[in-house]
């Protein structure tokens, strides 16, 4: 088990993040809540406030076991089993894609919580 430091806090009691999505991305959230309240109307009951909620209902509390299930359900393998993809590898390409299409780093540290000036960024 790993210790926690003394002064070590998370990320996001520090700082907000922005998540950029694209329209497309957002045209289908809209479109799952949508469909998501239709159910819901139909069923007789009130919809939840929740557009990606756990099991039961309510709030989803694994965020990565959410992930291993939907890989397996989508049927995305490598070797003949599902692939290990985790929010870590999201994170990763995404920084990766952004410098791949010319993003400069000044503009890309803000986004990944990095100093101004971090090496952190270019690795």
């Amino acid at each position: 088990m790993t210790q926690r430091k003394s002064h070590w806090t998370p990320k996001t009691a520090h700082t907000d993040r922005d998540l950029f999505i694209g329209p497309s991305l957002m045209a289908s959230l809209v479109e799952m809540r949508e469909a998501q309240k239709a159910a819901a109307r139909e069923a007789g009951v009130e919809p939840g406030t929740l557009v990606f909620p756990g099991r039961g209902g309510g709030r989803m509390w694994s965020f990565n076991k959410a992930l291993k299930t939907a890989v397996k359900d989508a049927g995305v393998e490598r070797n003949g089993a599902p692939m290990h993809i985790t929010p870590h590898l999201f994170r990763k390409s995404h920084a990766t894609w952004q410098k791949m299409r010319g993003l400069d780093d000044g503009l890309l540290q803000p986004r990944l919580g990095h100093s101004p000036g971090s090496r952190g960024t270019a690795q």
